[in-house]
């Protein structure tokens, strides 16, 4: 297609085609870039990209009509789109497309006549937490009621920016607690000798009183005393020692059978000769 043929419009976007490589795998890439410039593919842009890549008119219009990002009506200066996943349509996606719908008198897909407001739908934004979602103008709301649409809707007919909720303010921080001294001991009174009561804490007359004595073990009638701990311990190497010469007898009382076993064998050998 000669460039005589091609809308006024049209012309510098196409002419930049050749920036981009004359391969069949540029053509999701090439619609991209006219959709970006113009807004919308036109039908002259997708036979002069079939021309530039080779290829079938009826490829080209296929892969555009086949992924919903690309769009064939021009889009108005402001865009919404709502999202119909699960989660948002649990949480009343549908009645905001209803209300949208009633505000602008149009229908999911349109354009209003003064291309001031585009309304689209979309399968999923993936912000399935801040249901029900709404896309304006590439800024995400989320949690979109009616009332909420509508203003964002007034906000931008009035050229204001979109009303946004405001995050609630940050509690101020609690004031730290006051520092409380430790309390006072007890005071006991003491008298002196002048007659007059002395104050003294309890804890110091706690810490002066002397430690009180183990009381010694009491002698049954007809039974012996038991002995003190140290006793026992004093016979215990007795014991240890009984133990080891039991030890020593053992070991040495089969090295002795040997013996009388080797000899008996000497003297029958000899003997024998």
């Amino acid at each position: 297609m000669s460039n005589e043929t091609l809308p006024m419009e049209i012309e510098p976007v196409l002419s930049r085609m050749k920036e981009f490589p004359a391969y069949p795998d540029q053509l999701i890439p090439l619609l991209q870039f006219c959709q970006n410039q113009m807004g919308y593919l036109v039908p002259e842009a997708m036979n002069a990209i079939a021309e530039y890549l080779r290829l079938p008119s009826s490829h080209v219009y296929g892969v555009a009509t086949f992924y919903a990002q690309f769009r064939f009506r021009p889009l108005g200066k402001n865009r919404l789109t709502v999202c119909r996943g699960t989660a948002c349509h649990v949480r009343g996606s549908a009645r905001l497309v209803e209300e949208v719908e009633k505000i602008l008198g149009i229908k999911a897909g349109d354009s209003t006549a003064d291309m001031m407001f585009s309304l689209e739908t979309v399968a999923c934004l993936g912000s399935c937490a801040l249901a029900p979602a709404v896309v304006v103008n590439d800024k995400v709301h989320g949690k979109v009621t009616g009332k909420k649409i509508g203003k964002i809707i007034e906000g931008l007919r009035g050229g204001a920016a979109p009303a946004e909720a405001e995050p609630a303010p940050a509690c101020a921080a609690a004031a730290p607690p006051a520092k409380t001294q430790p309390a006072a001991p007890a005071v006991k009174a003491k008298k002196s000798s002048t007659g007059k009561a002395k104050a003294k804490p309890a804890s110091a007359s706690r810490a002066k009183a002397p430690a009180r004595k183990a009381a010694p073990a009491r002698r049954v009638k007809g039974k012996a005393a038991p002995k003190p701990a140290a006793r026992k311990a004093k016979a215990k190497p007795a014991a240890v020692k009984a133990a080891k010469k039991g030890t020593r007898k053992a070991v040495a009382q089969p090295a002795a059978k040997g013996k009388q076993a080797a000899r008996k064998r000497s003297t029958k050998t000899q003997r024998s000769r």
